[in-house]
């Protein structure tokens, strides 16, 4: 389960992913069966998959339990079909947790 949190020690990507209004479920799909992948890889701690409500992009929050984990799966060459094709289309960064805000 996603925790987002200061004192949460793991690593977060955002990915986010341009898309038109016509293939945004196509590319949904398609990145569910990504994150179901990388699932099953040592340190994978959760993928949260955001569709923007024109059509227009996707984002991805994925955490992993520390950034050797991470690199392991962009080493392998499953991550490497994922992630290389997607370096040239995406914006995509690393990021650390620094404020969070909760109602109670």
């Amino acid at each position: 389960m996603a925790t987002i949190a200061q004192s949460n020690s793991v690593f977060t990507a955002i990915v986010v992913w341009p898309s038109t209004p016509e293939n945004q479920q196509q590319m949904l799909e398609h990145l569910v069966e990504v994150a179901d992948a990388h699932s099953k890889r040592p340190g994978f701690v959760s993928c949260s998959i955001h569709k923007s409500l024109d059509g227009t992009k996707i984002a991805e929050y994925i955490q992993w339990k520390d950034r050797a984990s991470f690199e392991a799966m962009t080493q392998s060459p499953e991550g490497k079909a994922h992630i290389d094709p997607a370096t040239a289309i995406t914006n995509a960064g690393t990021y650390e947790v620094t404020y969070v805000k909760e109602i109670g």
